[in-house]
């Protein structure tokens, strides 16, 4: 499921960038906006984190899929830095292994979302 460092090349456009991020898109970005929403709209939880929370309550779900377009332009960024910059040496492991753990905490938001909308407790109060 997760990217291989063999599959990461140094230059590329867009379409493959967000190929690249597939799984970042996948579970950080539609699944954190779609379980997050969920609970919200329905009553059920409010959001707890005090910056999504005042951007949902004054943007909406307009505004909260504004923070993620901004952070896919800011991985964007550090990927363009991180291939250009001569002081810094292209490894796309460490990409790869960033990517990853951006996925990891996309699913790990997602299935903590999902706990509040269907036990009304997330994996956090559990313990």
């Amino acid at each position: 499921m997760f990217i291989r460092s063999h599959q990461i090349k140094e230059k590329i456009n867009l379409s493959e960038f967000l190929y690249e991020i597939r799984y970042v898109l996948l579970f950080y970005i539609i699944g954190d906006i779609i379980t997050t929403m969920l609970p919200i709209s329905s009553g059920l939880a409010q959001e707890t984190n005090p910056f999504p929370a005042f951007i949902i309550e004054n943007f909406g779900v307009v505004g909260l899929v504004g923070i993620k377009v901004l952070y896919i332009l800011v991985l964007l960024m550090i990927r363009e830095i991180w291939v250009r910059a001569p002081c810094i040496e292209w490894e796309p492991r460490n990409w790869c292994i960033s990517l990853n753990i951006i996925s990891t905490m996309g699913i790990f938001l997602v299935i903590n979302n999902l706990m509040v909308y269907t036990h009304g407790y997330t994996m956090i109060q559990m313990l």
